[in-house]
């Protein structure tokens, strides 16, 4: 069993842990001067067993926390259950509701902007919130194929077209890239962040994590070691020990991806 505590994320083993932390986060912000607000600090038990939770409770300063279902750290749901199903819809809901905000503007089929314009339109605003924070969780195939029909009706409606056109016309007419091809390039600039910063710590643990879980699919660089063999790029090694410029390494993951989608 772990616990987790947001806002500031941490997990933890026991809740005699989670306690400590939380005190030495109180007795801090009371020598900072700042507030910690306890109703945006939530617990969430990672346990099966409701009895369990029921007789949880941790202190903050004065105020009670109490075990929670799900929290937001850094604009991710961190919940028990359906993670990732949480995750995908709330940014689903969050871009349709972009998209509805933009159709005054222009931003629809038959009478809107030209399509090219639209494309880029949804590019600049729309993609970002649909796609923020996904590429480090570990979406399965039945999730992707929710983010590629919303993906692909957008496209279809930009260009007036019905929806028995096929796929490959849709992405063709505005050179547009799949959803998956999307994700694979926040997966590999998450990747290129980690590699050119200076932080030790992170770079242990990516690290630790390659030589632990690198065979791990529901781990981050399991699935990167993957989409580096996919599109024939230098391995993570390779990028760690002859670091390419962001330009270079942006221009070659551009050239790889549209390669491997011709």
């Amino acid at each position: 069993m772990s616990y987790m505590c947001g806002r500031y994320r941490s997990l933890v083993l026991n809740p005699n842990e989670l306690q400590y932390m939380l005190s030495t986060l109180h007795r801090h912000a009371v020598q900072d001067r700042v507030s910690i607000h306890p109703k945006k600090t939530k617990a969430v038990v990672f346990s099966k067993s409701n009895s369990i939770k029921s007789t949880l409770s941790w202190k903050l300063g004065d105020s009670d926390i109490s075990p929670s279902n799900q929290t937001v750290h850094l604009g991710i749901l961190r919940s028990e259950l359906k993670e990732n199903n949480l995750n995908l819809e709330d940014r689903i809901s969050l871009a349709r509701r972009t998209m509805y905000a933009l159709i005054s503007t222009g931003l629809h089929g038959s009478n809107g902007f030209n399509s090219i314009v639209a494309y880029k339109i949804y590019q600049s605003y729309i993609l970002p919130k649909l796609l923020f924070g996904l590429e480090v969780l570990p979406l399965n195939k039945s999730q992707i194929d929710i983010l590629r029909k919303f993906h692909i009706s957008n496209l279809r409606r930009f260009q007036s077209l019905p929806t028995r056109t096929a796929t490959e016309i849709v992405y063709l007419l505005l050179g547009a890239l799949p959803v998956e091809a999307e994700l694979h390039k926040r997966h590999l600039s998450l990747l290129y962040n980690i590699i050119s910063c200076n932080n030790s710590t992170l770079k242990n643990l990516m690290m630790r994590q390659l030589a632990v879980n690198g065979e791990n699919q529901e781990s981050f660089f399991g699935r990167i070691q993957d989409i580096l063999e996919q599109y024939k790029l230098p391995k993570i090694y390779t990028l760690m020990a002859e670091q390419p410029s962001k330009l270079a390494f942006k221009h070659q993951c551009k050239s790889a991806i549209q390669k491997n989608m011709d």
